[in-house]
């Protein structure tokens, strides 16, 4: 349908070769697993866990999902399964514009991921929760699509590829950190938007790719405070 393509560009698409778009971590190899297919895109929560499994089969030390729904013990299962070996999943917060929560996003294992706009600001249609962790820019993103092309598409969707990429960043450069250090690295490296420390619409802020690889070694995190399930 074109929405993987399009965030798998953001994450990884090719640099240096004067032809569309960067990929955040443009050196990053790439397992890509269709959880949802048919025209419309859809698919079960069996599908998302499968894909899950797989992706950590493949040797993937993020996960990436611009995708959400509601929650689901087989899809809660799999995100526990990735987590407990030790990869850092990442996940749309959701674009109700409301403050619904989307799994998986909402585990507790998992990044979720608000949208931002040009001005840097919230995205009108970007869910805003207790849940939310990270934000990065959402609206009018310009990546790679499968008719061969480039398409602009706006959503948590196009967000969330933007702090993957990030993740695999702090991951590649710091070989030996494990997710919940890249986690940590990651959210102490924002710039902070909203009010003063975590807050519902951008979480600890907006990402900062030059912040996360600048900085040295593990940050240390603010306290995570979730929302009640």
């Amino acid at each position: 349908n074109g929405h993987g393509t399009h965030v798998s560009g953001t994450i990884t698409a090719n640099a240096n070769n004067g032809i569309g778009v960067t990929g955040v971590s443009f050196n990053s190899p790439l397992a890509m697993c269709r959880a949802l297919s048919g025209p419309a895109g859809i698919g079960t929560t069996a599908d998302v866990a499968n894909c899950i499994t797989w992706d950590y089969d493949q040797g993937a030390k993020v996960i990436s999902m611009s995708l959400g729904g509601g929650p689901s013990t087989t899809l809660q299962n799999a995100v526990r399964y990735a987590a407990a070996h030790d990869v850092l999943i990442v996940a749309a917060a959701g674009n109700d514009g409301n403050a619904t929560l989307t799994y998986p996003a909402a585990y507790a294992e998992v990044v979720s991921v608000a949208a931002t706009d040009a001005r840097d600001v919230r995205a009108s249609f970007s869910n805003a929760n207790s849940d939310v962790e990270i934000a990065a820019p959402g609206v009018n993103i310009l990546s790679t699509y499968n008719d061969g092309g480039y398409r602009v598409l706006s959503g948590t969707s196009m967000a969330t590829p933007h702090v993957s990429g990030v993740g695999a960043v702090i991951r590649t450069r710091h070989a030996t950190f494990t997710a919940a250090q890249a986690r940590s690295k990651l959210d102490a490296s924002v710039d902070d938007k909203g009010p003063v420390g975590r807050d519902t619409q951008y979480g600890f802020g907006r990402v900062n790719l030059a912040k996360a690889v600048t900085s040295r070694g593990a940050s240390r995190s603010p306290t995570r405070t979730r929302g009640r399930r």
